[in-house]
């Protein structure tokens, strides 16, 4: 195993769950039988979506993020000092 590996694979599994379990809530919301969307306001809806995928794409940009600072070594290099 890669001397990075660990690390990486640290960052992917918090980053796994977290997201399964925003999709999941963004599922139940669009799901028909939960929520009657006749007499609910389209703005309150685009609302509750917007509310689950912002950070829904905000942990994938922190996640690439992170994987490019482990494979860059630049943890390595604070930890010199």
């Amino acid at each position: 195993m890669k001397k990075n590996a660990k690390k990486i694979i640290g960052a992917i599994i918090p980053f796994t769950i977290i997201e399964f379990i925003l999709i999941c809530m963004l599922i139940v919301v669009g799901y028909n039988g939960f929520i009657d969307f006749k007499h609910m306001p389209i703005l309150f809806l685009i609302m509750i979506v917007l509310y689950l995928l912002i950070p829904i794409i905000c942990l994938i940009v922190s996640l690439i993020s992170r994987i490019k600072e482990i494979k860059s070594g630049e943890e390595d290099e604070a930890s010199k000092y």
